[in-house]
Formats: C-alpha cells, sequence, structure tokens
C-alpha cells in the first residue's frame, strides 16, 4: 500500500491530485493535523486514519508530553501493520508523530519519499547545518533512548533547531520547484500540469501574510512592515484582497485589523479558511503579494504574477532561510521588486517563461516510485 501523510489543508490538495494519478494501487491516508480540516471518506484512499484532532509540531512539547505520545504509539500500532512492499509519502520531518511513522516504515524496510511541504523542502534543506549546543544534543539523546526515535538528529540549521531523519532513510525528495538540496538524497521534480489563466481583473492583487515574527522578528516590527508595504501600494491596485495564514496569532490579526480598516478600506479581508487555490476561484485576481508565501509560487500555474517581497524584507531583517528563498527564486527567473516603487500593475516577474514544462526533466509520481 502507498500511504500518505498530511500535516495540513496544503499537504492534502496536493496528494489528492498524486493519488488519482495512481488510482490503480491501494492508497492509504494518515492524517496528523497540524493545520488540518480532517476528512473522514475519500474514495481514492481504501483506509484512512486520523491520529488525532490536533497534535504539538514542537519537539520540546511532545517531548514533555510522554504519556500522550505513548497513547498515540500504541494508536498507531493497532491500526496499521507495515510491510517491506509498501511505501510512504510524507512532507516533513517535523513533528515527534511524523518522526515516528518514518522509523516505523524504515524499521519495517519500506520505501519513504519527502513529498514537497512549500518552499520549506527547499529553504530549510538548503540551510547551512551549524555547530549543535548542549540543548540540540541533550533533545537528540531523548529522542534515541528514551522514545526509540533513531536515526534522528536535532540540528541546529540556520536560525532553527529542526529534528532532520539521516539521509539514507529517505528513497528521495520530490518537489515541484527548486534544483537542489544541501543532502544526499536522490532528487525528484514533479511533472506540471499548467492551467489556462482565468485573469478578470488587471489591477486584482491578494496579499498573503505570513508568521514570520515567530521566528525571525518581533510582532510589532511585523506589523509595521506590512502597515508599511500597504502604505505605499493600496492605492495602486483594485480589487485589494488580505488573507491571514492559517498560523497567525490572533493578537497579530487583531492589529492589522484595525490598521487595513482605519487606513485603507478599499482592501478587503479575505475569512475563508481555505488553501490559495481554491480562494482565487472566487476572488478573481492578476497579482499576488507576499514575503516569501509558498502560496505564491503554487498559484503561477494558474496564471497570476506572483510578487515576492523576500529580498526588501531581508534588507530590514536577514535570516538564511530568506536567503535560500532567493535562491530558489533565481532558479525559476523569477524577479522581485527592488523598491516598493516597482509593485505596480505593470510589474512582470518573469522575462522569460518559468520552466514549469521542462518535461524531460520531469516524472509524474507514478514514475518516480517505480524507479
Amino acid at each position: 500500500m502507498i500511504y500518505f501523510l498530511i500535516n495540513n489543508n496544503y499537504h492534502l490538495d496536493l496528494d489528492l491530485k498524486l493519488a488519482d494519478q495512481l488510482y490503480d494501487r491501494d492508497l492509504g491516508l494518515i492524517q496528523v493535523p497540524y493545520s488540518l480540516d480532517v476528512i473522514e471518506k475519500n474514495e481514492l484512499f481504501k483506509k484512512i486514519i486520523c491520529i488525532d484532532k490536533k497534535v504539538d509540531i514542537s519537539i520540546k512539547k511532545s517531548i514533555q508530553n510522554s504519556l500522550r505520545f505513548i497513547k498515540i504509539k500504541r494508536f498507531i500500532n493497532k491500526e496499521i501493520s507495515i510491510k517491506k512492499n509498501d511505501i510512504l509519502l510524507i512532507h516533513t520531518e517535523i513533528g515527534l508523530i511524523n518522526l515516528y511513522f518514518i522509523q516505523l516504515f524504515y524499521r519495517n524496510g519500506a520505501r519513504i519519499f519527502l513529498l514537497e511541504d512549500g518552499t520549506a523542502t527547499i529553504c530549510n534543506n538548503n540551510l547551512p547545518v551549524n555547530k549543535s549546543g548542549y540543548k540540540e544534543k541533550i533533545r537528540t539523546f531523548i529522542l534515541k533512548y528514551i522514545y526509540n526515535i533513531k536515526h534522528t538528529q536535532i540540528l541546529n540549521l540556520g536560525n532553527q533547531k529542526l529534528p532532520r531523519v539521516n539521509d539514507y532513510v529517505f528513497s528521495g525528495v520530490i518537489i515541484n520547484y527548486g534544483n537542489q538540496i544541501n543532502r544526499n538524497i536522490p532528487l525528484y521534480k514533479l511533472r506540471i500540469e499548467k492551467i489556462e489563466p482565468n485573469i478578470e481583473y488587471d489591477k486584482g492583487i491578494m496579499f498573503f501574510s505570513q508568521s514570520l515574527y515567530m521566528w525571525f522578528l518581533s510582532e510589532e516590527e511585523y506589523i509595521e512592515y506590512i502597515d508599511k508595504v500597504l502604505l505605499n501600494i493600496h492605492a495602486r491596485f483594485s480589487p485589494f484582497y488580505f488573507k491571514y495564514h492559517p498560523s497567525e496569532k490572533e493578537s497579530v490579526k487583531n492589529k492589522l485589523n484595525s490598521i487595513i480598516k482605519n487606513r485603507y478600506p478599499n482592501i478587503k479581508i479575505i475569512e475563508e479558511n481555505i488553501i490559495a487555490e481554491k480562494i482565487i476561484e472566487n476572488y478573481p485576481i492578476k497579482f499576488v503579494i507576499t514575503i516569501n508565501s509558498t502560496a505564491a509560487l503554487n498559484l503561477i500555474k494558474f496564471g497570476t504574477t506572483p510578487i515576492f517581497l523576500n529580498n526588501l524584507f531581508l534588507n530590514e531583517f536577514p535570516f538564511g532561510e530568506g536567503e535560500e528563498f532567493s535562491k530558489l527564486l533565481i532558479t525559476i527567473n523569477c524577479m522581485s521588486p527592488k523598491n516598493l516603487d516597482e509593485i505596480n500593475p505593470t510589474f512582470n516577474a518573469f522575462n522569460k517563461l518559468i520552466d514549469n514544462t521542462d518535461n524531460e526533466n520531469r516524472l509524474s509520481i507514478k514514475e518516480i516510485i517505480n524507479n
């Protein structure tokens, strides 16, 4: 059986497309919710399970709640029996339950592939590995010898402390965008189906926010930065929509709501908690603007023009993941504005077409797993 393991709604959107290509195989869906609307039934999947309605993504919190982890392990072992010819398609190594599933499949001789987790797959897997401190070493020890999560380390990657499974565990990394990762794992690029654009408004734009203040700057700095951007560009586009990231803190949303309502009445805040690909069906736009959100990349195939603020943001708040994102944009020939004045309805992100139809270098999901 081929199992898909998902944590977020955007994982499910991609996996449903891939599962449809594997219609002749027995498929399973494992749901470990981080930000996920859990589904009970789907005709594509022979087996569907949900580990819990909400799990801790934080390794630290999961380690502290050992009794809950033991209970979840028992449930997993009861629900799933892994065979050597099974395959696990998983999006991220982050999270104790995800790590346990990787351990379980590897221990039983099954193949494991990392599916693209937005831009994080390229950006995080190209970060320099810095010297680990004693906290990372202690957590690695706890994972290995108390929780029996082998083949895994907590590493100091850029500005973050992240779990990383040893490269030999994976049979491949499967991506849409990017050309290389700084790991010894085979890299496969998915064949992308280009969707004919359905653009009705040449000046329509949607802003996708991100909770970068959780890692790289303070909440106040983030709010001030968004306010500065909106002040400069809000009058140049119409309609203008603003969409919060699902992980946005309520305190930040409340402050930005107040700013937008009082200073930028032409901007409409989108309340629907659905993925970007579904949102633009209801709100036709030509442009998407963000710092470095995956949503803007995913919408390129719909004919939208991405406006990435990443380079401008880095000038004020440098961080390693942002630098890797800049490199990713270069690989797909995507240009970013040099200043806020360049952000207008004449902005063109691509001097030449994005290289997403190079089928000689891309494979279907069936071709990858049969390789």
